[in-house]
C-alpha cells in the first residue's frame, strides 16, 4: 500500500483513508497529503475526516461529491470488506484497483487544490510541513486555497492571505490569496 501511494501520488490531491490505523502510517511513511487517520481528536480541524462526520460511510452522493471537491480529493482507499462505501459504492466514486483487502477509488471528476483563474490550466502545488508552493497561478485571479486558515500565514512575496470561510463542509475555513498576486508565490507558517 505505501509503495503503491508513493507510486501514484504527483501531490495535486489528497487521499481519504480507513482504517485510522493506515492513514495514520501512510501520513508518516509517504509524502502524500492523507485526511485519514484518528478521528476523536480534539480539534476543530478533525473533522476534515470524512469518516468522523460519517463513521460508517454512509451519506448521499451529493454529500460525498460536494465533500471531495470541498478538500480536493483525488483519491480513496478502503481497507474493510463490510465498510459501506465497499458494499455500496458511490457513483461519485470509480474503483481502480484492489490491493489485497485495502479497495482503491478515485472519484468521477477532477479536484482542485487552487480554485480560481483557468481552470483548464490549475496552478501547481506543492506542500510540505509549513510550506505551501503555488506556481504557475493567474496573478489577475482571487485565488481560493483549499488548506485550513491560520492566523500565523503568511504570503511572499509581495501578496496577502485572507480567511475564506466555508460553512457548508469545514467550520475552520481555508484561505484566499486576493488579487493580484504572483504567479509563483508561497504560504509559510509565520510563527
Amino acid at each position: 500500500v505505501i509503495d503503491y501511494v508513493r507510486k501514484h501520488d504527483d501531490g495535486q490531491s489528497r487521499w481519504l483513508i480507513h482504517p485510522s490505523f493506515l492513514g495514520e502510517e501512510l501520513a508518516w511513511q509517504t509524502r502524500a497529503q492523507v485526511i485519514g487517520g484518528f478521528t476523536l481528536r480534539n480539534l476543530t480541524h478533525s473533522w476534515v475526516n470524512y469518516f468522523r462526520r460519517y463513521p460508517q460511510g454512509i451519506s448521499k452522493p451529493e454529500e460525498l461529491r460536494e465533500y471531495m471537491e470541498t478538500f480536493a480529493v483525488g483519491w480513496v482507499m478502503i481497507g474493510q470488506h463490510d465498510h459501506y462505501l465497499n458494499v455500496m459504492p458511490s457513483p461519485e466514486l470509480e474503483l481502480v484497483d484492489k490491493i489485497d483487502h485495502i479497495a482503491v477509488y478515485k472519484p468521477k471528476f477532477k479536484p482542485r487544490l487552487v480554485v480560481g483563474g483557468d481552470p483548464s490550466q490549475p496552478p501547481k502545488v506543492e506542500a510540505k510541513t509549513n510550506r505551501i508552493r503555488i506556481s504557475g497561478s493567474d496573478p489577475d485571479a482571487d485565488l481560493l486555497v483549499r488548506y485550513h486558515w491560520h492566523e500565523k500565514l503568511v504570503c511572499k512575496p509581495d501578496c496577502s492571505i485572507e480567511r475564506a470561510p466555508s460553512d457548508r463542509v469545514d467550520v475552520v475555513g481555508f484561505m484566499k490569496i486576493p488579487a493580484p498576486h504572483p504567479a509563483d508565490f508561497e504560504i509559510v507558517n509565520g510563527y
